[in-house]
């Protein structure tokens, strides 16, 4: 948070839903807006889309996500998981809130399912090059710092699960 001057979530999944556990907001006047314990939905956040393809997600896990979803929805969020595999993070750009963007990256545990960081802020101030960059130093930085245990997730160069 510090570094990025954005507000930094930790996540988890819950359901068809990403659970905000913690939250670390930074030191600016103009900054986005969060309660942890709230959910919001798998299918619009980077959090969520990191998790889905850190647990390798095969068609038949993202048919169960999509089921009820608008089918643009749907097909955006599959072609979401399927870059985070190949890059390690997972970006949404205004899905889930109009003017927010963010990156997630997820954490492998030794018992259950991922967790996931991300970094989120204004789409003023998270453009594509942005969030690319606030991706690589979000892996970079819980590569060395994750609890013990927990790892980041390999990419994937063909994005297969």
């Amino acid at each position: 948070c510090r570094e990025a001057q954005e507000l930094v979530h930790l996540g988890i999944l819950d359901g068809h839903n990403v659970l905000y556990l913690d939250k670390v907001e930074p030191d600016r006047t103009i900054r986005v807006w969060s309660r942890v314990g709230r959910q919001v939905s798998v299918l619009t956040t980077a959090l969520g889309r990191a998790m889905i393809a850190a647990e390798g997600a095969a068609d038949t896990l993202l048919s169960a996500y999509t089921a009820e979803a608008d089918p643009l929805v749907a097909d955006r969020f599959a072609r979401s998981v399927a870059e985070a595999r190949v890059h390690g993070y997972a970006t949404e750009r205004e899905e889930n809130e109009a003017g927010i963007c963010c990156v997630g990256v997820a954490l492998r545990r030794p018992t259950g399912r991922p967790v996931a960081v991300s970094i989120t802020g204004p789409t003023s101030r998270m453009g594509a090059d942005r969030l690319d960059k606030l991706g690589t130093r979000l892996r970079e930085m819980l590569s060395v710092s994750a609890p013990p245990g927990f790892s980041v997730v390999s990419t994937d160069p063909a994005g297969d699960p």
